[in-house]
């Protein structure tokens, strides 16, 4: 194992959410590479640091007054979608012809881009099939999570993903 593959592990290990075989080899990394060793005494004086720390409660009405600030910054800075078309009419009407001819065949040739590329978009049915023919995991790229252990997070998201029992006890 090198340390590269060690970063994308690390926070599994400290979670004792590795499978064995690969608990093990974290651990003899750990065992020889002084840096990474470093960094996982790090990361757990960090989580030790932040499941003692006190949580303090928010006041009763904080999701009230963000709500009722939001809505007051919003209103303020939009208008209605009447007076936004005005204005963009308005623009449209101001600029100089060659302005106007380049905003049309800009969005002209948005609206093409976007039909030819749902043209070559799988259809529905080919989607299922590709999808009966491999795995999810697989074309999900979820692979790496494969070694969990029974009965953790990552073995029931897997479960999920894929429809299957695992992880069930």
């Amino acid at each position: 194992m090198n340390c590269g593959n060690l970063s994308n592990k690390l926070g599994r290990y400290l979670d004792g959410e590795l499978a064995p075989s690969s608990e093990s080899a974290v651990r003899d990394h750990l065992d020889s590479c002084p840096a990474c060793r470093a960094d996982a005494e790090h990361q757990r004086c960090l989580a030790a640091f932040l499941t003692s720390s006190p949580i303090e409660p928010a006041p009763a009405n904080l999701t009230r007054s963000i709500l009722f600030e939001a809505r007051q910054r919003i209103s303020a800075r939009q208008g209605s979608s009447f007076d936004i078309l005005v204005d963009m009419v308005g623009w449209f009407r101001s600029a100089g012809r060659p302005l106007r001819w380049a905003a049309a065949s800009t969005i002209t040739f948005g609206i093409l881009i976007g039909v030819m590329m749902g043209r070559h978009m799988a259809s529905p049915g080919e989607q299922i099939q590709a999808a009966n023919q491999s795995s999810l995991v697989e074309i999900y790229s979820l692979d790496f999570l494969s070694e969990s252990p029974s009965g953790t997070l990552s073995d029931r998201y897997l479960a999920m993903v894929d429809g299957t029992s695992r992880g069930e006890e």
